[in-house]
């Protein structure tokens, strides 16, 4: 049994979007989904999400040269966005991750695994591009984003990430790009 679906609602105004995807392979715990709501009256924007994902990869191990396993993500997570004007705004997330690695053939080299991550995070994003049919023709984007998880526990997971991305277009004819 497999099958794919992507419903969105929404009222009139937009002012509260629901959005629900799905991948079913069998059963739930080989399937993906994800639930989100997104709540867009106020001047700030906000966003809740809850998913499950499931991915089947061999892995190298010592007793067998590769061991067939599923890699699993679950959680859900909230979002605020406040906007300063048209161009820029900032955000604030917040998550909380489940990964797993479970063996799906027999293999005493290789334990299951599932660990847990609280994840908050911020965002500066700045966008005064020009779009045109399918691309940004002129402006340009900068997208900043601290993200970190503190370490839980002695077998946890503790990381801090910073990440920008930083673009200008040029516009190369009157008519636009094609």
């Amino acid at each position: 049994v497999q099958g794919t679906a992507q419903l969105m609602f929404s009222d009139i105004l937009g002012d509260h979007q629901l959005f629900l995807a799905t991948n079913i392979l069998l059963d739930t715990k080989n399937s993906d989904f994800l639930l989100s709501y997104n709540y867009l009256p106020e001047r700030i924007d906000l966003g809740f999400d809850a998913f499950h994902t499931a991915r089947f990869v061999y892995v190298s191990s010592p007793l067998y040269n590769y061991t067939y396993s599923r890699f699993r993500q679950f959680g859900f997570s909230g979002r605020a966005s406040n906007p300063f004007n048209r161009f820029s705004r900032f955000d604030l997330g917040f998550s909380f991750l489940g990964v797993s690695r479970e063996k799906l053939q027999e293999d005493e080299s290789l334990e299951d695994q599932t660990k847990f991550l609280i994840m908050p995070s911020m965002s500066y994003v700045f966008d005064n591009s020009e779009s045109f049919l399918f691309n940004p023709i002129s402006g340009g984007r900068l997208f900043l984003t601290l993200l970190g998880s503190p370490k839980l526990g002695d077998q946890g997971v503790g990381f801090y990430t910073l990440m920008g991305d930083l673009r200008k277009y040029y516009k190369l004819s009157k008519q636009g790009d094609y």
